[in-house]
Formats: C-alpha cells, sequence, structure tokens
C-alpha cells in the first residue's frame, strides 16, 4: 500500500514525503542487465519522451535501418449492406451498397487508425529492445508486454519455406512412428495417436495437415527501449524476428 502511494503520488507531481523519499532512496540507482540482451525499461511520463528517447535509441545502433509498413484492410457487414435491396430497383441498389461499404470502411480505417496501438510505419535495426503490444501465443510466453532483441531479418517468402518443410518433417516422422508403433493386427480397426506438447498426429477439424505447433508471428513489435512505447509496428512483408 505505501509503494502504490509513492507511485500515485510521482504519477501525480504531488511532493514526497520524507517516508516516501526515505523508500525511494532504498530502490538501486542502476538495474543489471539481462544476460539475454533484454535492457531495464525506462518509464517516462509522456509518449512524447517515450518516442523521442526510442528514437536517439535507434539511431545509436549500428547497421542498417528498416521500415516496417502496416497492410490493414477492414470488413463490412453484409446485412448492414444490404437494407437498399428491398427499396430501389437492382441498377439502383447496387449502386448505394457500394456506396455505402465505401463509407463504412473508411469509417471503419478511419476507427482503427485512431483506436490502434500500433503506428502505420515503425523504423528498426538489429539489436533494437522490443515489446509485444497483442498476445500471440501465451502458451510460448509471447503475450502483451514481452521483451526481446531484434536478431535479424527474413522474408515472407522464406519464412513460408521454412514452415512448408518443417510441417514435412513432421509428416514423415509421424508416419514413421505409426509405422513402428501400431500393432498390424489392429491397424484396420484402431489408429493409435501420439501427442507431444507442440503437435498433435490427428488432422485438424478442417481436414487440413497437423498443426506444427505454436511459431511466433514477428509482427506487432515495436522499438522499446523505454515506455509506454510509442505504438509498436505491424505485420509486414518481410518481417523481424527476436528472441
Amino acid at each position: 500500500e505505501e509503494f502504490v502511494g509513492l507511485l500515485n503520488a510521482i504519477r501525480k507531481g504531488k511532493p514526497l514525503s520524507r517516508h516516501q523519499e526515505r523508500l525511494l532512496s532504498a530502490v538501486p540507482q542502476r538495474l543489471q542487465d539481462r544476460a539475454d540482451g533484454i535492457k531495464p525499461t525506462i518509464l517516462m511520463c509522456t509518449n512524447k519522451d517515450v518516442g523521442g528517447y526510442n528514437e536517439r535509441k535507434l539511431k545509436d545502433l549500428p547497421g542498417p535501418e528498416k521500415t516496417f509498413a502496416a497492410n490493414d484492410k477492414t470488413c463490412t457487414d453484409a446485412e448492414m449492406i444490404a437494407i437498399y435491396r428491398s427499396r430501389y430497383s437492382r441498377e439502383e441498389a447496387e449502386e448505394q451498397e457500394r456506396k455505402l461499404e465505401q463509407e463504412l470502411r473508411q469509417q471503419s480505417k478511419k476507427f482503427f487508425d485512431d483506436d490502434c496501438r500500433a503506428k502505420k510505419e515503425i523504423p528498426l535495426k538489429v539489436d533494437a529492445q522490443v515489446m509485444l503490444l497483442y498476445n500471440l501465443d501465451l502458451r510460448e510466453g509471447l503475450a502483451n508486454g514481452s521483451r526481446g532483441v531484434l536478431t535479424g531479418w527474413q522474408s515472407t517468402q522464406a519464412w513460408m519455406g521454412e514452415q512448408r518443410k518443417q510441417l514435412g518433417l513432421l509428416e514423415d516422422r509421424l508416419r514413421q512412428i505409426d509405422a513402428a508403433c501400431t500393432p498390424l493386427a489392429s491397424r484396420r480397426a484402431h489408429r493409435t495417436s501420439f501427442i507431444s506438447p507442440k503437435v498433435s498426429t490427428g488432422p485438424n477439424p478442417d481436414g487440413q495437415p497437423p498443426d506444427p505447433g505454436p511459431l511466433a508471428n514477428p509482427g506487432r513489435v515495436g522499438a522499446a527501449f523505454a515506455l509506454p512505447t510509442t505504438r509498436a509496428g505491424k505485420a509486414a512483408h518481410g518481417a523481424p524476428f527476436f528472441v
């Protein structure tokens, strides 16, 4: 309770009592860097201060800078657009529906841009401190607020090729396990499934090949030397990956 009161006093800019000053003086002035390269986060009062600090830190890093642009799309409700079909002729209704759909898309896009925490474009460099703004895979620890260090770049085509290769290797391995462990006499009547923490041998509900397991979507990360970050980056063509 005392610590919460101290934080609230700092947040509101109120003078600190002697007791609160003693509490604050007990905090180490310098936090130790972690072995994985993730630096301690610096808290600042405004997004403007944070943005300036992050930009300076990014410029201090060596190597080329890459900018990743968002590719956002909006969807419309077909029932809302169909309200003109009973009031106009077919040609007029189609024209009115086209105009309404365009207007709804523009409004949805504006609302998304204003409300989204991620920027439309974000510059990044290797060794940049990054932070996730959305949950990607809670089981793997990829949650909102997870920190990391950018280690390199990979194109979308190369990433997809790796996933196809991994899926092919997984299918071959599952066939080997099935052939080695399923009794011959009962192979027709029963199928044995082997489940690991990351993969399932059975087909997906839609009949597609088994899921190779959780893979980190590298989108929606942003420079995070300080917090709160200026809204982080979105999915891009050729995405960054981090550890």
